[in-house]
């Protein structure tokens, strides 16, 4: 019964979910202004924000995530249920559903689950449009890509790729997506100078790795495999990889052409990630695995189409043999307790040694001072703090006086905490 107790979802927060908690934390203006100064767009924090305010600040905000990742199969499922028949839509909304990548991401208090909800949502929206022309799925598209587009940047990528979609496979209606993308053009309009003021930031230095001949493979595996390395994965992930290379000969063979809707899947995949990698080689770094973890759900519905029009028994075969893989790495994922600057603060607030303050650096300011819960004054050391990400969180603090930056008055008791994190007793800075 330890797991019940001691899981993914129960453990204690580490650095990135701790800037959520937070910059969720602050008043909304303060949200606004820190995600600014920053590098991320405001909607996931203020959803956040929102639901502290009802439940309280602490590892239950991740019950956002969750939510979102059990949404997520269901525009799938209705994406492919009328193009490519119940099964391909039963098959890929449950690998959808235990897809590692989704699966760990769902217990992060991060804006991915959503983002990866987002990306199916509006891609159905738009097929609906293109398909149907009812007014109630342009109306859902506008939503939802706003929403996304204030949720993360990638999502502009996926719009680029609706966008690509219409102009390869639609072509009617021109005036009607014209409307819509300058109306999503005219919602970003408020945030073009805070884009900028990022871009112009992000020019100047940032913590993404320039791309190299193990980039995208690494992208691959991580998004088709898990994010963490498990016994199984380089097994699922070659099996996956044959698959997709051969699903569009499959596809070919069944119907002698490849319909729309496969095309739309590949569109969804591809578009999303030759962007970035563009930008990547020729302006900064901006691809990152993580931020297209949403491809997971095109490259598995590729799959499950393609070993359909061989046999839908074979795709439903296949599909359970994945889905056993999938389930054993989810609950090895699922499994894990790290430990954690909440149970390293646990042992440093029950010490009886008398520490007059907590010292860290900014890497796990966020961590430290969340399970400080204001009992001591924290102290934040100025080195590394110019390269570090992270930084305007801090300054907010700074602002509202919650917290200090410099250097450890001489003779002070204090405690050191560090990323580790591993606590350290001071009793003189001499």
């Amino acid at each position: 019964m330890y797991w019940l107790t001691h899981n993914y979802f129960s453990r204690g927060f580490w650095g990135d979910e701790a800037w959520t908690a937070l910059i969720s934390s602050l008043p909304v203006p303060e949200i606004i202004r820190v995600t600014g100064e920053d590098f991320h767009p405001p909607f996931y924090y203020l959803l956040v924000h929102g639901f502290m305010q009802l439940f309280g600040a602490s590892e239950w905000i991740r019950l956002i995530s969750v939510f979102f990742w059990m949404l997520t199969p269901l525009p799938v499922y209705f994406l492919m249920r009328k193009v490519a028949g119940k099964v391909v839509a039963i098959n890929g909304a449950l690998l959808v559903l235990a897809a590692p990548i989704l699966f760990i991401y769902a217990f992060e208090a991060r804006a991915y689950a959503l983002l990866a909800f987002l990306s199916a949502l509006t891609t159905l929206a738009f097929w609906k449009s293109m398909a149907t022309r009812r007014r109630v799925w342009y109306v859902a598209y506008g939503v939802a890509a706003i929403i996304g587009m204030y949720t993360h940047y990638y999502m502009w990528f996926i719009i680029v790729a609706h966008a690509v979609a219409w102009l390869l496979l639609c072509r009617q209606r021109f005036w009607h997506y014209l409307l819509i993308f300058g109306v999503l053009l005219l919602a970003q309009a408020p945030w073009i100078p805070t884009l900028l003021s990022q871009v112009s930031t992000v020019k100047q230095g940032y913590w993404i790795g320039q791309i190299n001949s193990m980039t995208h493979w690494e992208w691959f595996m991580r998004v088709m495999g898990g994010d963490t390395d498990q016994p199984q994965r380089m097994f699922v992930v070659w099996v996956l990889l044959l698959m997709i290379m051969v699903s569009p000969l499959l596809v070919w063979w069944r119907y002698r052409l490849w319909p729309r809707a496969y095309v739309y899947l590949w569109i969804w995949l591809v578009v999303p990630v030759f962007i970035p990698t563009i930008m990547s080689l020729a302006y900064k770094p901006v691809f990152f695995y993580r931020y297209l973890i949403f491809c997971s759900m095109p490259m598995l519905l590729i799959v499950v189409w393609g070993l359909a029009s061989v046999r839908k028994s074979v795709a439903c075969g296949v599909t359970a043999f994945l889905l056993a893989f999938y389930l054993s790495i989810n609950g090895l994922n699922f499994a894990r307790f790290p430990h954690s600057t909440r149970e390293e603060m646990h042992s440093v607030l029950a010490d009886t040694r008398q520490a007059k303050m907590l010292v860290t650096l900014l890497p796990s300011f966020a961590e430290v001072m969340f399970y400080n819960r204001g009992q001591f004054p924290v102290l934040v050391l100025e080195e590394g703090i110019v390269q570090s990400s992270g930084k305007a969180l801090l300054d907010a603090y700074v602002r509202m006086n919650l917290v200090v930056v410099g250097k450890v008055p001489k003779d002070q008791f204090y405690w050191f905490i560090k990323p580790g994190p591993v606590s350290e007793y001071h009793e003189s800075t001499d």
